[in-house]
């Protein structure tokens, strides 16, 4: 009877255990932050004297595209 009734609290010791631990990962999880999900992205901006028509802008706009 006396080892019936440990094993039966060591079982019941692990089980909570096992319980007491899955709540505390399961609580510390953090979603990934938005920016995770989307590509990431650049910007270059160029600063050009000289240009003197819109035409020399659009050409070397689409030089660098």
């Amino acid at each position: 009877m006396k080892k019936t009734l440990l094993k039966t609290i060591k079982v019941a010791g692990y089980s909570l255990l096992g319980i007491f631990s899955a709540f505390v990962v399961y609580a510390n999880l953090e979603p990934a932050p938005i920016h995770a999900y989307v590509k990431p992205t650049s910007m270059t901006i160029l600063k050009v004297d000289g240009l003197t028509s819109e035409k020399q802008a659009n050409d070397c706009q689409s030089i660098i595209n």
